[in-house]
């Protein structure tokens, strides 16, 4: 008992006199936060203790004893600060420090309100992080997911939806989640720009969560970091605070207003957001569009309820109607089609020093009704997921422990395939951070996750991973590597017979296994420039015909059982370029060449080569930026769809034109709250291929065209 009270004693007489010192690490150029950067605080030059900033920059250091400390954080590409710091008794420490670039304001990792400042790139691993200033590159239409395609080796499907082709991997791959946590996919009219006019399983027109909503939006490329939602291909991740403009914005596109406030004398924080699509107005009063009405809308609540906690709601509708018109050229003029999608994300999220969890429920539906006189045939689908997904996360300055999970209940009725049931996942993950600082500052990161899928046929997967990064001077090199699986999308979890009989087999079948490696070279200087190479090896793709539907896509899927499992990889390299040339004068540009290897199987994104070019300029009230985006052509993987021969299936492979197109936009403030913004897809007006089909009208294979320019005028009023 003596020792026992000594021992609590002197616990008790430690924890009196410890302190505690919280900070913010951020770029001196643009007061944005520094993501990754380690934070050493050393005693009689001994490092005893290491923090790493996390996605808004801030740290935070525990139970140190008062005294005199020195300070130092070393990052890549910054002059390294160094700090001495006197700590006393029973007080809290709050400091804030500001790195400046090496040679001038340009590096980093989150694009902030000059675009090409950090542009599309980063220096932490294979994480794009955007926030809600970004939205000064051309042709973005307030949609920050397609800022996505102009990085290295990702590209977009088509001019009519933000389906994001990355590696050449199907854009129905793309994961989503909010604060780590999954969801379902948040876009309106997830059919626009599909050749069935179905919804697709990633992506749409129109993202349901708009710039100004976020405070950062991040795109995880392979291989990324284990902690969170395993995919083979992307991770989108969305982060919200209350902070923003008070505005109303009206346009071509849509009208908005938002309202973001902080409460006095409170840590209560709000930002609201209300958005309708202008197109929709104007079909609500009458005016018809060739026989087409279209129409989304979304409202958004952010409420930061104190330092620690927060909830996010969004909730959003679309409708497509196309009745039938005079004088029609196709068989889809004469048709008559309904298109209805809703969704509904509402999530819970906890910060707290070394803790974090975010529990988000979501779910959405989409409905389809179609006739066709010419046929006289009627055709209806439905498809309805909810998810209830969780991200917990504890970090210390080396271990951390995390678990990802959730539960899928998803319902399908098409004419070719049906599926209803329920998926759980689980997926705790821990890694451990070694570092050696000196000369060359040195991390080594291992990781392992442990995940269950209840939908597999294999329910048990063992995913590791490593990441080691190496700075001197103005050099990093980051190696990393990961295995990592994907469920198998509801579209393709089960074929329906003629007869309406569902083929069982069809429903089990194993997630998708990828495993991929990744070396960036990253130097600093008059120019910023990175090379990486990659590749990545798929195992275990399901194969019906000659088709392979998750390389190509789930909206080709036609009755039939999955006959044989395949082994895909893909290689290449990426190159990119950042230069300032003052004056606000900036100028981005990044090539890939990547190829696509698969047994037995074409593969549609195979585009071979991507290529973009951003410039973009800042005077005193006016801004304008000009892109160039460039690809090699898809391939079509056509079956003749009027005699719907299996066999044949896929035997036919058109090759589809190189894409290419330049966007524009200026943008004119004065007063300091207004705002006027010219937008300007597709500049030189190209007809870029979209796909090929059977008109059972024309009795011909037809090739369907993408869409040519589409200017958008907006004006935006800043009230606070």
């Amino acid at each position: 008992m003596r020792v026992l009270l000594i021992s609590l004693f002197l616990f008790c007489l430690n924890s009196a006199y410890a302190q505690s010192i919280k900070g913010m690490v951020k770029d001196a150029s643009d007061n944005s936060g520094i993501i990754g950067a380690h934070v050493l605080l050393y005693q009689d030059e001994q490092i005893i203790h290491v923090a790493l900033t996390d996605i808004y920059g801030s740290f935070s250091i525990d139970s140190i004893k008062p005294g005199i400390y020195d300070l130092s954080i070393p990052y890549a590409g910054y002059q390294t600060l160094t700090d001495t710091i006197a700590l006393m008794e029973n007080k809290l420490y709050n400091f804030e420090y500001n790195l400046s670039d090496i040679e001038f304001p340009f590096c980093g990792f989150i694009i902030p309100i000059y675009p090409l400042q950090d542009l599309l790139q980063n220096k932490y691993g294979n994480t794009l992080v955007i926030n809600r200033y970004s939205d000064l590159i051309a042709a973005n239409f307030g949609d920050p997911s397609r800022l996505a395609y102009r990085t290295s080796s990702t590209s977009i499907q088509n001019d009519q939806s933000n389906a994001i082709v990355y590696r050449g991997l199907s854009p129905d791959l793309i994961q989503w989640s909010m604060y780590g946590a999954s969801i379902v996919n948040p876009n309106h009219l997830s059919n626009a720009g599909t050749f069935s006019d179905q919804a697709s399983a990633s992506s749409g027109g129109v993202l349901s969560i708009p710039f100004e909503t976020i405070s950062q939006f991040s795109f995880h490329r392979q291989p990324y970091s284990n902690h969170l939602q395993s995919g083979i291909s992307g991770l989108f991740d969305f982060q919200f605070d209350s902070t923003g403009d008070t505005f109303f914005k009206l346009g071509l596109l849509g009208m908005e207003v938002g309202m973001a406030e902080s409460l006095s004398n409170s840590d209560i924080g709000i930002k609201a957001h209300g958005r309708y699509s202008t197109v929709g107005l104007l079909s609500d009063l009458g005016i018809s569009f060739d026989g087409e009405s279209i129409r989304f809308g979304d409202l958004f609540l952010h409420l930061d309820i104190d330092d620690h906690w927060s909830i996010t709601t969004t909730y959003g509708k679309s409708q497509n109607k196309k009745s039938p018109i005079e004088n029609g050229l196709t068989e889809k003029d004469f048709s008559d089609i309904s298109y209805d999608a809703e969704l509904i994300m509402s999530g819970l999220h906890y910060k707290k020093e070394h803790y974090e969890h975010a529990l988000v429920f979501s779910h959405r539906s989409d409905y389809r009704d179609s006739y066709s006189p010419i046929t006289e045939m009627r055709d209806s689908s439905s498809y309805s997921v909810s998810k209830i997904g969780y991200n917990g996360t504890y970090r210390d300055d080396r271990l951390q422990l995390s678990v990802n999970s959730h539960l899928s209940i998803d319902d399908l009725d098409y004419t070719v395939s049906s599926f209803k049931g329920n998926t759980f996942i689980f997926q705790p993950t821990v890694s451990y951070l070694f570092y050696k600082y000196g000369r060359s500052d040195f991390t080594f990161r291992p990781q392992l996750s442990i995940l269950h899928d209840s939908g597999s046929e294999k329910s048990l997967f063992v995913e590791p991973g490593i990441q080691a990064i190496l700075s001197k001077n103005s050099n990093t090199w980051i190696f990393s590597t990961a295995l990592k699986s994907q469920t198998i999308s509801t579209l393709i979890r089960g074929t329906k017979l003629d007869n309406g009989e569902v083929i069982e087999n069809g429903q089990n079948v194993s997630r998708v296994e990828s495993f991929s490696s990744s070396l960036i070279w990253k130097h600093r200087g008059s120019i910023d420039f990175s090379t990486n190479i990659f590749v990545q090896t798929y195992f275990d793709l399901p194969v019906i015909g000659r088709y392979n539907p998750v390389m190509n896509g789930y909206n080709f899927i036609v009755t039939g059982e999955y006959e044989e499992k395949l082994q895909s990889t893909s290689y290449g390299i990426e190159l990119a370029a950042d230069k300032s040339f003052g004056n606000n004068l900036y100028l981005h540009g990044n090539l890939s060449y990547f190829q696509i290897q698969s047994d037995n199987s074409p593969t549609r994104f195979d585009f071979g080569y991507v290529a973009n070019l951003v410039f973009t300029k800042r005077w005193n009230k006016l801004s304008g930026s000009i892109t160039g985006h460039y690809r090699g052509g898809a391939l079509d993987i056509f079956n003749d769809y009027k005699e719907l021969d299996l066999a044949q299936y896929g035997d036919t492979v058109y090759d589809l034109r190189d894409y290419y197109r330049i966007d524009a936009q200026l943008k004119y403030s004065w007063k300091d709250n207004n705002e006027l913004i010219l937008d300007i897809q597709n500049l030189t007006n190209r007809q870029n291929d979209a796909y090929y089909y059977y008109d059972n009208y024309l009795d011909e294979v037809v090739l369907e065209k993408q869409l040519g320019m589409i200017p958008i005028l907006s004006y935006k009023r800043i009230i606070n």
